[in-house]
C-alpha cells in the first residue's frame, strides 16, 4: 500500500491510512490520499477532460485521445498499444508493480523493482520517498530540477532518462515508436493527491498536461485497474 507523506509536511488534505479511501487507488472522484482527483481538476482546468476506461476498444481511438495507463492489473494488448502509438498516438504509462512489464520491454525499458543504489537522494530522509534530479533538456524536464517518488520501481534502459534517481536508474522516460510518443514513469503514484500536494510534482503534471495535450482539442483516457481491450 501506498505511504502518505510525513505528517510533518502539515499538508491539508492529507488523510490516515484508515480513511475509506483505501483499495480505492488511483479513482479521478476520490479526494483522499491516493485519488486522482487534484489530476483531474488541473487537467481539466487546462482543457483536456479526464474520461476513465475500464473497456478498451482499440479500434475506436482517434488522434484526439491520449491514453494514461496508471497501474494497470491486467496485461495490454502490446501489439495494439505499438500499432496505436506508431500511428501517432501519445501513451503516458506510469506504473511500478503493476502489469506493464511486456509493454514496457517493447519499448526498450526494463522495470526493476528491487532496491535503489545506494547513493539515491531521499525526501527528509525516509527510504520511501526517494528523488530523481532532472538528467535531460526536454519540454517536459522544464517543468521541475526534480521528482519525489514514493515506493517506486526504476527503470533500466538504452533510452536516455529525463529523471534519474543515479546515474542508468530512471525515474521518467521520454520515448518515440514512429510517429507517436510515450513519456514511461516508474511510479504510478506520482500523481495521487498527496503527491501532488509537493510544488516539483504538481508543476512536472502540469507540464506533462501542456506538453502532451492540444487544448479543447484532446481527452485524456485513463485506463487503470483491471483494464479490458479488445479490437485493434
Amino acid at each position: 500500500r501506498r505511504m502518505a507523506l510525513p505528517a510533518l509536511l502539515v499538508l491539508g488534505s492529507l488523510l490516515a491510512a484508515s480513511d475509506p479511501s483505501v483499495g480505492r487507488d488511483f479513482h479521478i472522484g476520490h479526494s483522499g490520499w491516493n485519488g486522482l482527483s487534484r489530476m483531474s481538476e488541473m487537467a481539466r482546468g487546462l482543457g483536456c477532460p479526464v474520461e476513465p476506461v475500464h473497456q478498451l476498444d482499440w479500434s475506436k481511438l482517434d488522434g484526439q485521445d491520449i491514453l494514461w495507463v496508471v497501474h494497470p492489473e491486467a496485461r495490454l494488448d502490446e501489439d495494439a498499444a505499438i500499432s496505436f502509438l506508431g500511428a501517432g498516438g501519445r501513451m503516458i504509462l506510469a506504473d511500478d508493480f503493476g502489469q506493464s512489464a511486456s509493454l514496457l520491454s517493447r519499448l526498450g525499458i526494463e522495470r526493476v523493482t528491487g532496491p535503489l543504489p545506494p547513493g539515491s537522494l531521499l525526501y527528509r530522509q525516509n527510504p520511501s520517498l526517494p528523488v530523481a534530479t532532472r538528467s535531460r533538456e526536454t519540454p517536459i524536464a522544464r517543468a521541475t530540477s526534480e521528482l519525489v517518488a514514493n515506493h517506486t520501481a526504476h527503470f533500466r534502459s538504452a533510452l536516455p532518462a529525463t529523471y534519474e534517481f543515479t546515474a542508468g536508474v530512471g525515474l521518467v522516460i521520454e520515448g518515440r515508436v514512429q510517429r507517436g510518443r510515450f513519456v514511461a514513469i516508474a511510479d504510478s503514484s506520482v500523481f495521487i493527491n498527496n503527491m501532488l500536494e509537493l510544488n516539483s510534482n504538481r508543476d512536472f503534471l502540469a507540464r506533462l498536461l501542456v506538453e502532451t495535450c492540444r487544448v479543447h482539442r484532446d481527452r485524456i483516457l485513463l485506463l487503470y485497474g483491471p483494464i479490458v481491450g479488445r479490437g485493434q
